[in-house]
């Protein structure tokens, strides 16, 4: 089966500042000697009302590879076969929103739900559920800038390993019976307005820190979350 994502193009114009499709329409021929003069008055008011672009998307329905600049949005459900990485990030400015259907592993040990080990900048994952994995996102060599937005999380090990992770900013992220979030060397690292619930695995096989930043961490905040009773929120070494 083909797992590439097939990508779409659409036209969007946006008559006095609100974006909105605009139909093409078939219009009069112009009346014999009218044509030129016609045209030329009507270019420099469709020009004033209509601003048009062309945007493009990529729709995907599998694990797949994210090698293209792009906003990816997921069709169904995902259940990955064989092991390994679901979504290899190998550029830079990618967007997957998920639009809350659920992706699922089956190999706690070794199954990662967003991999960018090659370190892309600017990442935003939003509107996912990753269930059965030993991590939902790894990172690893400095990745910058990323925005993790409105996901739920059940790990075997982490939620997040971030590795020289530098302005990341995390939200709305719920994890129950999972992995703590772990933070190695990290910087300007937000964690906000989130849920953690029964996170008995970490670093160590056992934790009970929502988050654990270790090796350097520095600026890392933890504002405004929810962390069950038996777990504490931030150890940092």
């Amino acid at each position: 089966m083909d797992n590439a994502p097939r990508f779409v193009v659409s036209r969007v114009c946006a008559p006095f500042g609100k974006r909105q499709p605009v139909p093409v329409r078939r219009v009069r021929p112009p009346a014999s000697g009218e044509g030129d003069r016609s045209l030329k008055n009507a270019l420099p008011l469709f020009a004033l009302l209509f601003s048009c672009t062309l945007t493009t998307a990529a729709l995907f329905h599998a694990c797949t590879n994210l090698n293209v600049a792009n906003t990816y949005y997921l069709q169904n459900g995902v259940f990955t076969v064989g092991g390994g990485p679901c979504m290899n990030v190998s550029a830079d400015n990618v967007t997957v929103d998920c639009a809350g259907f659920k992706i699922y592993g089956t190999d706690k040990t070794i199954d990662i739900a967003i991999n960018n080990s090659e370190g892309h900048a600017n990442l935003t994952v939003v509107n996912c559920t990753f269930s059965l994995f030993y991590a939902a996102f790894y990172e690893k060599k400095t990745p910058d800038n990323a925005t993790y937005t409105n996901n739920f999380v059940n790990t075997s090990a982490y939620s997040i390993f971030a590795y020289n992770a530098t302005n990341h900013y995390v939200s709305n992220l719920t994890v129950w019976s999972g992995g703590e979030v772990y933070l190695n060397n990290a910087t300007n690292f937000s964690i906000a307005r989130s849920n953690f619930t029964n996170v008995t695995q970490g670093a160590a096989g056992f934790s009970t820190y929502a988050v654990r930043a270790v090796s350097g961490s520095r600026a890392v905040t933890f504002d405004g979350n929810l962390v069950n009773e038996y777990e504490a929120g931030i150890y940092d070494f």
